[in-house]
């Protein structure tokens, strides 16, 4: 069993490039049920600027419309796999009954059997902001252990504000680094999840984005992957997008209250994005979710998501 100390880094860039590296140098070759995986045990890192969402990489392709509108996917409490299956059509192989994720996040997050976790986290964080109660958990033994196609991969989330900081904290018992066990993995969705989450309660909360802390029981990397995983540790030349240049922040600004109505609105224009001229497109009144929309509407109309007129500044990247 190889156990690995808490590292502190930048963004969520610097984190993949340290996971791959540590289960490069120390990972143990290990059997699942979908295959040979390398995996490093009791994973933890720190990510400082988790508001630096994007990564981009050479040798790494991340589909970032899938990311989009899997975040705010979450966020509304949906886990219905029809949102997603134009920007990710492999979901359906994660579903039990072709409809739905079994363990989908949303309704865990925002209807854990009648509560809503975010609108009670806020709570505690705003009425006793030293408090160390403002936890959501997100396994749920009801549910994840029966057999499924799809088991919850975090278990809890943890908020807490020190420093004048909101921090957050993720347990998860495994992940795919890369993204090989479809349709998800830190690279290609977890990392833009949480870190949005915790931009649009730092927001709700009034605190600043502190840390994002994640913790992985079982970090790994398939067969499949091996090579690609050492090829984008020798492309990486120590930089992240955010340290090539200065970008521009288009931030979160909906209040909790107007969430929900904004979020359908949000959907409800999506769907219009095929059949709409990019000049039609009107403001939900939210930077953030604005410029969203204006680059999945590249990603229908130019059909490349890394479209020379869109930069990834527009996509809530901070200076």
């Amino acid at each position: 069993m190889v156990k690995t100390e808490m590292t502190l880094v930048r963004n969520n860039t610097h984190a993949l490039i340290h996971g791959l590296k540590t289960i490069s140098e120390n990972g143990s070759i290990t059997d699942s049920r979908f295959g040979v995986t390398k995996e490093v045990l009791n994973y933890h890192i720190t990510i400082q600027r988790p508001l630096e969402k994007m990564i981009h990489l050479r040798g790494l392709d991340v589909n970032i419309p899938a990311q989009i509108i899997g975040g705010w996917w979450i966020l509304s409490g949906s886990n219905d796999i029809s949102v997603l299956e134009q920007y990710l059509p492999q979901a359906q192989h994660r579903s039990d009954d072709d409809v739905t994720w079994r363990g989908g996040f949303g309704p865990r997050l925002r209807n854990w059997h009648g509560v809503d976790q975010i609108k009670e986290v806020l709570k505690i964080i705003n009425s006793r902001p030293e408090s160390r109660r403002a936890s959501i958990a997100l396994f749920d033994p009801q549910f994840d252990f029966h057999q499924s196609k799809d088991v919850s991969t975090t278990n809890t989330i943890h908020f807490i504000v020190r420093d004048g900081k909101l921090h957050m904290s993720v347990d998860m018992r495994s992940a795919d680094i890369l993204g090989h066990s479809v349709p998800g993995g830190l690279a290609t969705n977890n990392l833009y999840e949480w870190s949005l989450l915790l931009e649009v309660m730092s927001f709700w909360s009034g605190y600043a984005a502190g840390n994002l802390h994640v913790y992985v029981h079982s970090l790994h990397l398939y067969e499949q992957d091996f090579q690609r995983g050492a090829s984008i540790i020798e492309l990486f030349d120590g930089e992240s997008i955010y340290e090539q240049k200065p970008l521009t922040k288009h931030s979160f600004s909906t209040s909790f209250d107007d969430f929900d109505a904004t979020l359908e609105e949000f959907f409800a224009t999506e769907q219009r994005l095929p059949s709409t001229n990019l000049e039609d497109l009107q403001s939900l009144g939210d930077p953030l979710l604005d410029s969203n929309l204006q680059y999945l509407w590249h990603f229908f109309h130019e059909q490349h998501p890394l479209h020379p007129r869109l930069q990834l500044s527009d996509l809530a990247s901070p200076v």
